[in-house]
């Protein structure tokens, strides 16, 4: 605990404090250390942060991400403009930058991307359009994990299965939710732009 500390406090780079809000404790044999882990873990996450320093830092990682990980195409819901990847980048950057004076702070990326809302730290908006894509591809992400590899078209799947798809992003056919993903997907990657460029 105590080079957690050290480590946290001199040589952590931007991406691994964005990391660690999703971090918790999850089992602890002693409870009383379990309780001092989370705190040291919120210590750490309330540390006062140079706003445009760390934006400068996610574009840069999201850029690097988008050059050696490109999307394998637009069903990559994870790694695709407007995918997990930017609504996850959005919701830790502006929870380690205003943590510091109080910020909410929730593992959860949904409940972290309503309470900075709630705060006024996130222009109504924006996180619509975060919250809506989040939801929206968790609901599709559950689908194809299930039935389907990595980086298969559903396009070329059974039609019962896009049916099947559709109905799970509330869509009337699976035409019309290709263009809602995509409509969605785009406006969650101009919001997080958006807010990266501190304007959020």
């Amino acid at each position: 605990l105590a080079a957690f500390e050290g480590y946290y406090a001199g040589e952590a780079e931007t991406w691994e404090f964005l990391a660690l809000t999703r971090a918790r404790v999850a089992w602890a044999s002693d409870p009383a250390f379990g309780a001092r882990a989370a705190r040291a873990i919120e210590t750490v996450l309330r540390q006062p942060r140079d706003a445009v320093r760390a934006a400068a830092d996610v574009r840069e990682m999201r850029a690097l991400m988008t050059k050696e990980r490109p999307p394998s195409g637009p069903w990559d819901l994870k790694l695709s403009p407007g995918g997990f990847v930017d609504i996850e980048f959005a919701a830790q950057f502006l929870q380690v930058i205003h943590a510091g004076a109080d910020g909410p702070l929730a593992v959860n990326t949904g409940e972290a991307l309503e309470a900075l809302a709630a705060a006024g730290l996130l222009q109504s908006g924006l996180a619509s359009a975060l919250l809506d894509a989040w939801r929206l591809e968790q609901a599709l992400s559950q689908v194809l994990k299930l039935a389907l590899g990595d980086g298969a078209d559903p396009a070329v799947e059974p039609a019962a299965f896009r049916r099947l798809l559709a109905r799970v992003g509330d869509a009337r056919d699976y035409r019309t939710l290709e263009k809602r993903l995509a409509s969605h997907m785009a406006s969650a990657h101009r919001a997080f732009e958006q807010i990266v460029a501190g304007r959020g």
